[in-house]
């Protein structure tokens, strides 16, 4: 048993397993009284813009009142914030209670790392009676641990584009079909702005399931952060504009659920929504952005934003092994003034040198690479992006160089 809640963390996020698979999990989580279908939920699936997404259904309905519970992965500064009620993380006495209390169970099915935090945040959600759960899917969404939700309001598909190929597919049509996965019998599913070959996949599904087939709704793209949903400006806190996407998907979802998306305090929460990690200005002396792009369609994504930076733009990069690294440095090193590639300590992390493009330097050591970057932006800007685990790492020591502040846990 555990004494300290971070050796609980480390323990669960050293379980690198394959774990039990969905039908197993399913039957693990009926022995603990289905905790997932305790508490009304939404769920969201998508290669791009799912924790964005999740966050503005979350500081939508909490604007309203709701007191809502948030799973996304992976985390960002403690193991503990993939799972929060109303912006708070989970706190440290309870997660601990709950290893303890599923260490056995654990050792006994082999239960991998996103299984344990999984099973400890339905447990979490239905011990404290949230009014909503927002969950994103992990990896997929068919075989995904979060599928083992029954009876979502409503299941949300944010984006279909090539990521784990391995696992899901090598084809959109493919990767689309296990997306579609979260569907479920006479329920609702709203899609994102999809690629076309998605959109047929993700409709035939919904008609076999009998589920409502919804669409986000159209909106005008305005200067800056801005846009216009129904004759309304909706004014967002993040520069990023593929956020304006994710926020109009979240208040059509809220809306298919019957939010009037017009009362002043939804238009507040979404202009005051802000989801780290993605187009996040960390420090402004000096100028430092971190962002979590870590697939060919988000890459494509952070680059139209880049532009909006001050220039000279140094980036600081790196992928794991089983993601499009070098087509992603690629596209960096034609869009920042310099480009280092450096690697991270992380079991699936790829090399610099595989990584690295011709106009590129490698950097080895992450720290060394961020604070050659912070030394020498000047006036310009430091983008920290790639791997969402690096992002992590990256935070971790801004924070050791006082260029971020700590999390309000």
């Amino acid at each position: 048993m555990f004494s300290k809640a971070i050796d609980a963390e480390n323990y669960v996020m050293n379980r690198h397993g394959k774990g039990v698979g969905l039908a197993r999990f399913r039957e693990i989580l009926e022995e603990y009284g289905n905790p997932q279908d305790a508490v009304p939920a939404i769920h969201v699936a998508g290669t791009n813009g799912k924790g964005s997404t999740c966050n503005y259904l979350k500081d939508i309905y909490r604007a309203l009142g709701y007191r809502t519970g948030l799973f996304t992965s992976p985390h960002l500064d403690e193991h503990r914030d993939r799972i929060r009620i109303d912006d708070v993380w989970i706190p440290e006495v309870r997660y601990l209670e709950y290893v303890n209390a599923l260490y056995e169970r654990i050792e006994q099915e082999g239960l991998s790392m996103f299984e344990c935090v999984t099973l400890i945040g339905f447990l979490y959600f239905r011990d404290e009676k949230v009014d909503l759960a927002v969950i994103e899917t992990g990896l997929g969404g068919l075989l995904d641990m979060t599928n083992a939700l029954n009876h979502p309001l409503i299941s949300v598909i944010t984006t279909i584009g090539y990521d784990h190929m391995n696992v899901l597919g090598d084809t959109l049509a493919e990767i689309a079909a296990q997306k579609a996965g979260i569907i479920k019998e006479n329920g609702k599913v709203m899609i994102g702005d999809l690629v076309p070959e998605a959109v047929p996949v993700i409709r035939e599904t919904a008609a076999l399931k009998q589920a409502q087939f919804l669409q986000m709704k159209e909106f005008t793209d305005l200067p800056g952060s801005a846009l216009m949903l129904d004759g309304m400006v909706y004014t967002l806190a993040s520069n990023a504009q593929y956020q304006k996407k994710n926020a109009v998907l979240a208040l059509s979802a809220a809306e298919a659920l019957g939010v009037d998306i017009h009362d002043p305090r939804v238009v507040d929460a979404v202009g005051g929504s802000l989801w780290k990690g993605r187009f996040e200005t960390v420090c402004r002396n000096p100028y430092i952005i971190m962002d979590g792009a870590h697939n060919e369609e988000g890459m494509t994504a952070l680059v139209q934003s880049v532009h909006s930076l001050p220039r000279p733009v140094t980036c600081v990069f790196t992928a794991l092994r089983d993601k499009q690294g070098p087509l992603m440095a690629a596209m960096l090193g034609e869009n920042v003034d310099r480009l280092i590639v450096t690697e991270i300590p992380f079991y699936r992390a790829d090399s610099g040198e595989h990584l690295c493009p011709e106009e590129g330097t490698v950097i080895p050591d992450y720290r060394d690479a961020i604070d050659l970057a912070v030394r020498e932006c000047g006036d310009g800007s430091v983008l920290i992006c790639g791997s969402l685990y690096f992002v992590s790492f990256a935070r971790e020591h801004l924070k050791e160089r006082g260029l971020l502040k700590p999390e309000n846990k």
